[in-house]
């Protein structure tokens, strides 16, 4: 008899912990779950950062070539600096107006 309440306990405290571990298993599932949303938000905001980066560093480097350039230009060309395209176009003249506006021309028809 004694053995038969042994086994009959065993059994009950076997099936009491296996209701815990499921239990356990559920709260970890939802514990991964949540992990892996913050992990996830945390990647966007990265790739995010990336793209800015990398836009910030493009930007960057055409501020670095125009300066490379203007030094080149003053060491080649040192009585003459570079100036911008507007200054370029107050200076234009009829015939250079034609010929800017062929050459636009031109590249709107190959596109």
């Amino acid at each position: 008899m004694q053995e038969r309440e042994a086994l009959w306990l065993a059994i009950n405290k076997t099936d009491e912990e296996c209701k815990m571990s499921v239990s356990s298993i559920s709260h970890y599932q939802a514990k991964l779950e949540h992990v892996k949303g913050i992990i996830s938000k945390y990647k966007l905001q990265i790739e995010k950062s990336k793209e800015e980066n990398l836009k910030l560093q493009q930007g960057l480097n055409n501020v670095l070539l125009a300066k490379l350039e203007n030094e080149l230009c003053q060491v080649i060309l040192p009585n003459r600096c570079p100036v911008s395209y507007t200054h370029l176009r107050a200076h234009e003249t009829g015939r250079n107006l034609v010929c800017r506006l062929l050459l636009e021309k031109k590249k709107k028809k190959k596109k």
